[in-house]
């Protein structure tokens, strides 16, 4: 049985977070979650340049959309 993939939507919010969302991610807002816990999305963006740990919540550099 193949398990379904699940995406999240990132927007950047900190001058940091734009340089690497321009940057690496190609200005792609969605990501592959590769793995979740109740606090924590570990990311892959959809060109595969780069991995990302993300709050769910409280977070100061991305803005987190299911």
């Amino acid at each position: 049985m193949k398990t379904k993939k699940k995406f999240v939507n990132l927007t950047p919010k900190s001058k940091e977070a734009k340089m690497c969302f321009f940057s690496m991610m190609n200005s792609f807002h969605g990501c592959e979650v590769i793995e979740e816990d109740e606090e924590i999305f570990f990311l892959r963006s959809l060109n595969k340049k780069c991995t990302i740990a993300v709050h769910k919540s409280g977070n100061d550099h991305w803005k987190v959309e299911k």
